[in-house]
């Protein structure tokens, strides 16, 4: 995939096949290289970890994965 600057949520394929996601922790995932850290959104998962940290990196909505930030433009993802 590549990032097109705008987008925040991503389809997910596997040979040109569409795949769900539950788990985000369930994927690794990287930005031109760097590994991006996995959250989940629901803030009760994890007791207070709103409060803890801020969201960064990207999560699985709805079986589709989904990036705090859009990619940049021409980021391979």
């Amino acid at each position: 995939m590549t990032g097109d600057g705008l987008s925040q949520v991503y389809t997910l394929r596997f040979n040109q096949d569409t795949v769900t996601a539950t788990n985000p922790w369930n994927l690794l995932v990287t930005i031109n290289g760097l590994f991006q850290p996995a959250f989940i959104e629901n803030k009760e998962y994890v007791w207070q970890s709103h409060a803890l940290f801020a969201y960064s990196g990207y999560t699985v909505a709805d079986g589709n994965l989904k990036f705090v930030e859009a990619p940049a433009s021409g980021a391979a993802i």
